[in-house]
C-alpha cells in the first residue's frame, strides 16, 4: 500500500502497507513551528475557504473537466459525479478554491502513479487534514489514467490524488476509488521520477516535512520536481473559472522526450508508509 503524506493517504504496492500514527502527525506541527522559529515563513493564504474547509461544500456538476496545468504541460481530467460523488465534489471543491494551485507532484513512481495534493502553505494542509471524507463504493478500476484519492485506511481521503501511471488493480482491492480518468496519459507519464519513493522509504520528499514547512522545504531540496502551476474547470457550468491568480507562476519545464520507465523497488515487506503515489524514474 502507499502512505499519503503523513499518514494521510496514498497508494502502496501490493507487498507493504503503512499509515503514520498520530505521533507523527504532532511532529509535523511541531517541526512547522521549529520552521516559523528559525525565520522560515511560507507563503501565506487568503482565500476563505482554503483555511476553513466548511466553505467548500458545493455540490459538483455531474460531468465536467478540470485541466492541469503543469510544468512539464497540460494534464485534461475528465470527471464523473456517479463513479464517487463524495470525492468529485471534493476534487471540484479544491479546483475551484485554487487549492492544487503551485502543488508538487511529490511522489511519482514510474509506471505506478504520480501524486500530488500538499498544499504549499503549512497552514491550509492543517486545516484541511481532519477534512477526511467517507468511504463510498468504488465503481471504476484502478487501470491506467484514472484519478483517485489517496489515503491511509478506511475514512481518511483528504486533498492527496493521484494519477495511475498503469493498470494498477491490486489498488481496488486496498480500496482506492477512481472518480476521474487522464485523456491523455502522455504528461502524466513524463512528469519526474528521478528521486523515487518518498522518505524515509526513498530518496523523494519528506511528506511530514513538506506538511510542515511547505513549498520552501520542496525548493531547497527538490529542484526536479514537476508541479501543477495552477488547476482550472475547463468545461461544466463554471468551464473556464479563472480562480485565484499566482503571482509567479512556476516556467513550463522545457519537454523532455519520454524516457522508459524502471520498475520502482517494492517497499519493505514490513510496510511503511509515505504520502500517496512514490517516485519513479522519469525526468519527475
Amino acid at each position: 500500500m502507499a502512505l499519503e503524506g503523513i499518514g494521510l493517504m496514498s497508494p502502496l504496492r501490493p507487498s507493504s502497507v503503512l499509515c503514520l500514527p498520530a505521533l507523527l502527525i504532532a511532529l509535523a506541527f511541531l517541526l512547522q513551528g521549529c520552521a516559523m522559529s528559525h525565520g522560515t515563513q511560507p507563503q501565506r493564504s487568503t482565500t476563505p475557504a482554503l483555511l476553513n474547509p466548511s466553505l467548500a461544500t458545493e455540490t459538483a456538476p455531474e460531468e465536467f473537466s478540470v485541466k492541469l496545468f503543469t510544468t512539464d504541460g497540460v494534464i485534461l481530467i475528465d470527471v464523473t459525479r456517479a463513479w464517487a460523488p463524495l470525492a468529485v465534489d471534493r476534487f471540484y471543491n479544491l479546483v475551484t478554491i485554487g487549492f492544487f494551485d503551485d502543488t508538487a507532484f511529490f511522489r511519482v513512481i514510474g509506471g505506478f502513479v504520480a501524486q500530488v495534493g500538499e498544499h504549499g502553505d503549512p497552514s491550509v494542509n492543517a486545516a484541511w487534514s481532519e477534512a477526511k471524507l467517507d468511504d463510498e463504493p468504488r465503481l471504476q478500476s484502478n487501470t491506467a489514467g484514472m484519478v483517485s484519492f489517496a489515503m491511509a485506511g478506511p475514512g481518511t481521503r483528504t486533498t492527496q490524488i493521484f494519477i495511475n501511471n498503469k493498470d494498477n488493480l491490486a489498488l481496488d482491492e486496498q480500496g482506492f476509488v477512481p472518480f476521474g480518468k487522464v485523456r491523455d496519459i502522455e504528461i502524466a507519464d513524463n512528469l519526474y521520477f528521478g528521486y523515487g519513493e518518498a522518505a524515509p522509504t526513498g530518496r523523494g520528499p519528506d511528506p511530514l516535512r513538506i506538511r510542515a514547512e511547505g513549498n520552501a522545504y520542496l525548493d531547497s531540496g527538490f529542484p526536479e520536481l514537476d508541479w501543477v502551476r495552477r488547476a482550472r474547470i475547463a468545461s461544466g457550468p463554471r468551464g473556464g473559472f479563472a480562480g485565484p491568480q499566482l503571482p509567479q507562476p512556476r516556467p513550463l519545464k522545457a519537454r523532455r522526450p519520454i524516457m522508459q520507465k524502471r520498475p520502482a523497488p517494492s517497499p519493505p515487506d514490513h510496510g511503511g508508509g509515505g504520502g500517496g503515489g512514490g517516485h519513479g524514474g522519469h525526468s519527475h
